[in-house]
């Protein structure tokens, strides 16, 4: 389950950045979407089948994990925000 959230997260972050470069390139939101949609699964399948650390889920409490997830979440949030301007 958590190579999946990282491999998630992973993939999102570089949809948005693949979103940005697409209209940057293109200058269309519809190919820009198509190019960060096929990026970010693309991504998240590669990091889900092959990764580079292996993750070990009771080496951190609840806490942290949670706390982990939350400031994630944020992380993408801004990203995305930024992403707009």
């Amino acid at each position: 389950m958590l190579s999946v959230l990282v491999a998630s997260s992973l993939g999102i972050a570089t949809g948005i950045f693949a979103f940005v470069a697409g209209v940057a390139l293109t200058g269309s939101w519809l190919a820009s979407a198509v190019i960060a949609a096929f990026a970010a699964g693309l991504v998240s399948l590669w990091a889900h089948r092959s990764p580079s650390l292996a993750l070990d889920a009771g080496a951190c409490s609840r806490g942290l994990k949670i706390s982990s997830g939350v400031a994630t979440l944020l992380a993408l949030i801004v990203l995305a925000r930024l992403a707009s301007l």
